[in-house]
């Protein structure tokens, strides 16, 4: 298999309106191809045959005529062949394999480079504002994102389709305070609801969000305490399936707290 191959084309553009304060915009266009995808492959495996195919089941098919069962033609063999069956007290069990006999066909999934191409395109917004020279700033994130290859959910899972999972826009929002050997941060992460894969049945990743904490202070040259909480709010996860009521998953948030000392030689 190939890797992914993108063509990209990057446009951005900074206003520095301070020492410590700038407003970004940037846009950003992608067109993908190889993706990677399961293929369905039909061939011999392990040197395998299949009496169940061979001369000797053959011969009892035309003996018997019309389409005969897998019994049929076994207590014909017993009966006409017995030196091809496989017996088990007395009973006839299966057909011992025969030199000539045609290779067993496996049906097996891998993976294969897909012909299909995506365009994904989209705009990044940032600011960064620092409220004058009292150690506060606010930090804020915004990025759209679009493809042009989209999962229809109406459609019968008959139906072929094929979309670029995980695109979903996505922003956070930080209010920071750095100064005089202390820092400290409070951040909300958040990203919009997105197709996570699909096969019978689309599922959808539901919007999420949390918030983290952390505050930091350096009370010699190079050591440093700090502490972090992640999630601090015990923000859940949910997933659903082609409409919302069917969830397919749902996983309790739990806080996460970390404290400790770091020393920089």
């Amino acid at each position: 298999m190939n890797p992914y191959k993108s063509k990209n084309i990057d446009l951005s553009a900074e206003w520095y309106y301070g020492r410590d304060s700038y407003i970004s915009i940037g846009y950003f266009h992608k067109n993908v191809s190889n993706f990677i995808a399961d293929v369905t492959v039909q061939q011999p495996l392990l040197n395998l045959t299949n009496p169940s195919t061979g001369a000797a089941a053959n011969a009892a098919r035309a003996a018997l005529g019309g389409t005969p069962s897998f019994n049929d033609i076994l207590t014909w063999l017993a009966a006409n062949n017995p030196s091809v069956v496989k017996f088990n007290a007395g009973s006839p069990q299966g057909i011992i394999g025969q030199p000539g006999d045609p290779a067993l066909i496996f049906t097996t999934s891998t993976k294969s480079n897909s012909s299909q191409v995506a365009n994904l395109h989209g705009f990044e917004f940032a600011i960064q504002h620092s409220f004058w020279n009292t150690g506060f700033g606010t930090q804020l994130n915004y990025t759209i994102v679009r493809s042009d290859t989209l999962y229809d959910p109406t459609l019968r899972y008959t139906a072929t389709q094929f979309a670029v999972v995980g695109v979903s826009d996505s922003a956070n929002a930080v209010l920071y305070y750095d100064k005089n050997g202390i820092q400290a941060r409070v951040a909300y992460n958040w990203r919009d609801g997105f197709l996570s894969g699909y096969g019978l049945d689309p599922y959808y990743i539901n919007p999420y969000g949390q918030y983290d904490v952390s505050a930091s202070w350096e009370f010699r040259k190079g050591a440093t305490v700090f502490v972090e909480g992640i999630n601090v709010t015990n923000a859940d996860r949910r997933g659903h399936m082609r409409n919302d009521q069917t969830v397919f998953f749902s996983a309790p948030g739990y806080a996460r707290y970390a404290a400790g000392v770091r020393y920089t030689f």
